[in-house]
């Protein structure tokens, strides 16, 4: 992922490197966030995604730890802050990736909507552009992530496991869509439905374009849902639309 210093959001800012950035994130969160907020249109007894849904819709901020093992330049972590306001939510997603020898490069995106803001570098201000494409790769909003996909999902269960200190029930995975393949493990806090940790391994096609062929990435994601309604957790201000 190069970094650019150009001001114009059109050139080789935002818009020249949402196409990494979407790759990025769609591989690691696409099973993340479909198991969030897909429709469980062929889903077996019990699905935990009613749950769930009511869940998240009834806290005011979350945070989720990432860890995404399987890209090209190594293990990629992360965190991704979420904060409900007026019934929407908004995402701060930040993710460092090995970059060779020692150094790494950072994405650090603000997604509210279908705006994505992305920092091109540390110290600069964000860049914002209205990508519905890239916004629907990260957004974990679980009333709209991955509806018009045509997500299936298939779950059955997978026993109770300590998670952060919370007894939570498992539900063990399998998913398909037109672009995207998983399976995995979805733990759900046992008392209040809301999910503490997903382990998923992502198979993900990315359509081909008239200079890039489609290539397809796999991807195994530790997801770690923590900090529920800390007041300290706040989105970076982006400039107005």
């Amino acid at each position: 992922m190069a970094t650019s210093t150009h001001a114009h959001p059109d050139r080789g800012g935002v818009r020249g490197r949402r196409a990494s950035l979407g790759i990025t994130l769609g591989a690691g969160l696409a099973g993340l966030a479909a198991t969030v907020g897909a429709p469980a249109a062929h889903a077996a007894a019990p699905s935990p995604l009613p749950l769930l849904s009511q869940a998240l819709n009834g806290v005011a901020r979350y945070q989720v730890d990432l860890t995404i093992r399987g890209a090209s330049t190594g293990t990629i972590t992360g965190t991704v802050v979420v904060v409900r306001k007026d019934g929407k939510n908004q995402a701060h997603v930040t993710l460092t990736t090995p970059a060779g020898s020692g150094a790494t490069t950072t994405v650090d995106a603000v997604v509210a909507g279908a705006r994505v803001c992305v920092k091109q570098a540390a110290g600069q201000p964000y860049q914002c552009i209205t990508s519905p494409t890239v916004a629907a790769q990260i957004n974990l909003d679980p009333s709209s992530t991955f509806q018009r996909a045509g997500v299936s999902t298939h779950f059955t269960p997978a026993g109770t496991k300590v998670v952060l200190g919370k007894l939570c029930t498992g539900y063990a995975f399998t998913l398909t869509s037109t672009s995207v393949r998983a399976h995995g493990t979805l733990y759900l806090n046992a008392t209040n439905g809301r999910p503490r940790e997903e382990d998923v391994t992502t198979t993900a096609t990315t359509a081909a374009t008239a200079t890039t062929p489609a290539k397809t990435v796999t991807a195994t994601t530790t997801a770690l849902w923590s900090r529920y309604d800390d007041p300290t957790l706040t989105i970076p201000a982006v400039p107005a639309s």
